[in-house]
């Protein structure tokens, strides 16, 4: 190919060439050398791990031929089937003991995140001492107008489950009047404390149930303050009831006159009905508002 071209090498470049094919024929030999002895060591220990199964093999044979011939392999198999079930008893454990160990964790987190709840529930409650102080007073006095002999109070308190503990107070049996008037006073206060930092909507609503407990001269006073408090803080206190319990409560002290809206409902014509619905007859319906 040289001499096509007409080019003329060295004899130095031409032995160049031939001791670096020597060099590389070298490093293969010694490569395939190594190679080999590698090969030969593994088959060695190989061999050598093959013996030694073998040879294992051949001692457990004689054990269990020798359990077999004292009639004692039955005895083997058996505690090996109860060796069985101790590991998985032993693994069954071990998995309970982690579940343990897990909760007993999560608790300590809970308690810590319930005592950063409790401490930042104290916080707020300090911050709104005032707020708080002032709702209970409320309460008590509010409810001092409609038992004039027993004792009233709202206790509000935080508890180690990091929430506020609201507990109604007012003497005498647990009947259910007494009940509605709690949830009444609990409502009226709640609102007025709402509309004095600016957090409710200006109304309250309460259906004639509320009151259906509750004998005549105490829904006259709750009526009243309802009236009352209306007027002073600015919102509307709507209640429904029928016009019969009306007139006995305004003999006990609350003259509704100045507060009920007289709405007459029919179905003649095209405008009439309620919400949609037809009416077969024409219906008187009132409602006490202030």
């Amino acid at each position: 190919m040289y001499d096509e071209v007409g080019l003329i090498l060295p004899n130095a470049v031409t032995r160049r060439f031939d001791e670096v094919a020597e060099f590389h024929a070298s490093v293969i030999r010694n490569r395939q050398f190594f190679l080999q002895s590698e090969l030969n060591s593994t088959k060695d220990q190989l061999r050598s791990v093959e013996e030694e199964i073998q040879h294992v093999d051949e001692e457990r044979s004689k054990v269990m031929d020798l359990l077999e011939q004292s009639m004692a392999l039955e005895t083997f198999r058996s505690a090996e089937a109860d060796l069985s079930r101790l590991e998985s008893s032993i693994s069954s454990l071990e998995q309970r003991l982690q579940q343990v160990e897990a909760l007993e964790e999560g608790k300590i987190h809970l308690k810590a995140m319930s005592l950063e709840s409790e401490a930042a529930l104290r916080a707020q409650q300090s911050e709104r001492a005032s707020l708080l102080d002032d709702s209970m007073a409320l309460f008590s006095r509010l409810g001092k107008e409609i038992y004039s002999d027993r004792n009233v109070s709202l206790i509000i308190k935080p508890t180690s489950e990091g929430i506020l503990e609201i507990t109604l107070r007012i003497d005498g049996d647990s009947s259910t009047g007494i009940s509605e008037v709690k949830t009444f006073l609990l409502d009226i206060v709640c609102l007025v404390s709402a509309i004095r930092i600016g957090r409710a909507p200006r109304f309250l609503v309460h259906d004639s149930r509320l009151y259906d407990s509750m004998d005549d001269r105490q829904v006259a006073s709750c009526l009243n303050i309802g009236a009352r408090l209306a007027d002073e803080h600015g919102f509307q206190y709507i209640i429904t009831m029928n016009s019969d319990r009306l007139d006995s409560v305004a003999q006990e002290g609350f003259e509704g006159r100045d507060y009920i809206i007289d709405s007459v409902l029919t179905d003649r014509g095209e405008s009439g009905g309620l919400f949609g619905f037809r009416l077969f007859n024409s219906r008187r319906i009132q409602f006490v508002a202030a």
